[in-house]
């Protein structure tokens, strides 16, 4: 198995972690997240016509979609990447390169990947370039945040990981806000609630 499947096979199917969720009825596969019909990590588009065999499909693993499964609200790796940020900004990509590479670190090894897969993955995404920082920067957030709402609101902050809308969307643009339902607006009408799903709130920037 490469490292990046490896990766990828723990962030889907990691052992148990501290804090269940309560219990859910829909079905986990039994020992891994990998396609029931070849074998392999794929997903699907969305918004696609064609769906197809949903076994051809990779499934999330225990750690997300079990009664015994787990989350948290903040994790240590999600403190790592905002100083990773916040020293990028401030000081450049050098101070901002230790709080990256122990944020991709430490979720790999809570992911319980062996020392030298991390060892080698490292040495392909370990160190950010000198242009495109935030983007690599906030892929391995984005895998470190699986499940998480910061995502969106970080992709609205940053413009980072790079995002496309997808094929036969209903909006013109990746939605970016939600909108003010009727009935607030009804009961309490005013000037703001015309903003459509695609405005920007105020600390949307890119």
């Amino acid at each position: 198995m490469s490292t990046c499947s490896r990766y990828r096979h723990w962030w889907l199917h990691p052992p148990s972690w501290t804090h269940s969720r309560p219990a859910t009825t829909h079905a986990c596969p039994s020992s891994s997240p990998r396609s029931i019909n070849n074998g392999t990590y794929t997903g699907r588009a969305i918004g696609t016509n064609s769906i197809g065999n949903l076994q051809s499909y990779s499934l999330l693993g225990s750690a997300y979609c079990s009664v015994a499964s787990t989350e948290y609200i903040m994790p240590y790796t999600e403190v790592l990447f905002i100083q990773a940020e916040a020293n990028l900004i401030q000081s450049g990509v050098a101070a901002a390169q230790p709080f990256y590479t122990n944020g991709i670190t430490t979720h790999m090894t809570r992911l319980g990947v062996a020392t030298a897969d991390i060892n080698t993955y490292l040495a392909a995404r370990g160190t950010p370039p000198a242009t495109g920082t935030m983007e690599m920067l906030m892929q391995e957030k984005v895998m470190a945040d699986f499940l998480s709402p910061e995502n969106y609101n970080d992709w609205r902050r940053t413009g980072s990981p790079h995002l496309n809308i997808v094929p036969n969307a209903q909006a013109p643009a990746i939605p970016r806000r939600l909108i003010y339902p009727q009935t607030e607006i009804n009961a309490n009408p005013q000037p703001q609630q015309s903003a459509t799903l695609v405005d920007r709130v105020w600390w949307d920037a890119q």
